[in-house]
């Protein structure tokens, strides 16, 4: 071989190695973009995917969702946009239900009847607070006076803490007056920055808000006696959100982790597993949660996740209410499946319906 190749292929040696040490250290020494700290999601599924035991996912929602419900009477699946528009979710073309936006939408619920809707929007500081008919498409705005509110004993009946001067008040809201009309249940009602539940027939739930940065408490008022008693200790982290139907408490919390508990606030089934509140709901036998596959020690619950400092990558598991047997559905991100980290989990029939996290669109989940 003549020295002129030699010189050449030496040199060319140089120089890719040169360039990838150079593309190396780049890659080391700048921050990773969002994309490439999360896995990738196909916002455009269109097909369903199939897994090997038969389990069927498919996007349902044309839009990004804020929250999403289900009628079980008449098996329709809403969902609220984060501009507040409403839609029904559909095999084909969703269909608007509402035009209307609403500015900041902070917080819904559903009532049991799931016919309407109770909603927070603007300043999360001094909320406005309407209800949604889906029966007639409508906001109805309710009083300013309201600061904070939870459904009642009916859809007619709202719990509501209530600003009168200087005074907050915790209140019975009858909707069927116009205008709506007050009972008083507690004059001077100083707790802030709360979560309440009505649990039928007559208990209020009343839960701070969660942060690993202060102990939160739960609290029970009994809304016949008016007897008011600590439920759950301080404790850092806590977190509870309540089952469709009221039958169970997901609990989270720094020292007690991820328990399922009744209506009383006891231990109702052992959990072989730790996930967040968010990510169950109960059909009439089973309890289906979304379950991390791993967090890091760093990651710093459950702030990060509201924060979406950190999107977890969920297997889905089924638990069954009777038995306590536990069974894997579905591996996420594996498998030809998209990585999933679900919220607002809707049992229907053989179906789940949940907001994956990684796009904010409504998917389907069909069950085998």
């Amino acid at each position: 071989m003549k020295p002129i190749y030699k010189i050449l292929i030496v040199s060319g040696i140089i120089l890719i190695v040169s360039l990838g040490i150079y593309l190396g250290w780049r890659r080391f020494i700048t921050p990773p973009t969002p994309d490439e700290q999360t896995p990738q999601v196909e916002s455009e599924i269109q097909q369903i995917i199939t897994s090997e035991v038969g389990v069927e996912l498919k996007k349902l929602s044309e839009e990004t969702v804020f929250n999403s419900w289900v009628i079980p009477g008449t098996r329709e699946i809403y969902y609220f946009t984060p501009e507040g528009r409403v839609f029904s979710a559909k095999a084909g073309p969703d269909l608007e239900i509402s035009q209307q936006t609403i500015n900041a939408l902070n917080f819904t619920q559903v009532e049991l009847e799931a016919k309407q809707v109770l909603a927070s929007f603007g300043d999360p500081r001094v909320p406005q607070w309407g209800i949604f008919d889906v029966i007639d498409g409508v906001w109805r705005p309710l009083p300013s006076e309201i600061v904070n509110a939870t459904w009642g004993v009916n859809n007619d009946k709202l719990i509501a803490v209530i600003k009168n001067e200087n005074e907050l008040n915790l209140v019975e809201v009858d909707l069927s007056r116009n205008p709506p009309a007050y009972e008083t249940l507690i004059r001077d009602f100083r707790l802030k920055d709360i979560k309440m539940t009505h649990i039928p027939p007559d208990r209020l739930i009343i839960s701070e808000a969660p942060s690993a940065s202060y102990t939160g408490r739960i609290w029970q008022l009994d809304l016949t006696t008016l007897s008011f008693n600590l439920l759950i200790a301080p404790e850092q982290g806590l977190t509870t959100i309540w089952s469709g139907d009221k039958r169970f408490a997901f609990l989270f919390g720094a020292d007690s982790g991820f328990l399922i508990l009744n209506d009383n606030f006891q231990i109702a089934l052992p959990t072989p597993f730790s996930t967040l509140p968010q990510k169950c709901n109960v059909s009439a036998s089973k309890i289906y949660c979304f379950v991390p596959q791993n967090v890091p020690l760093d990651v710093n619950l459950p702030d990060d996740y509201l924060q979406k400092k950190f999107y977890s990558i969920d297997d889905l598991f089924a638990l069954d209410i009777e038995s306590g047997s536990v069974e894997r559905i579905l591996t996420s991100n594996t498998g030809g499946f998209p990585a999933i980290d679900a919220k607002n989990v809707q049992p229907l029939d053989d179906r789940l319906y949940f907001i994956n996290r990684y796009d904010n669109y409504l998917y389907e989940l069909k069950l085998r």
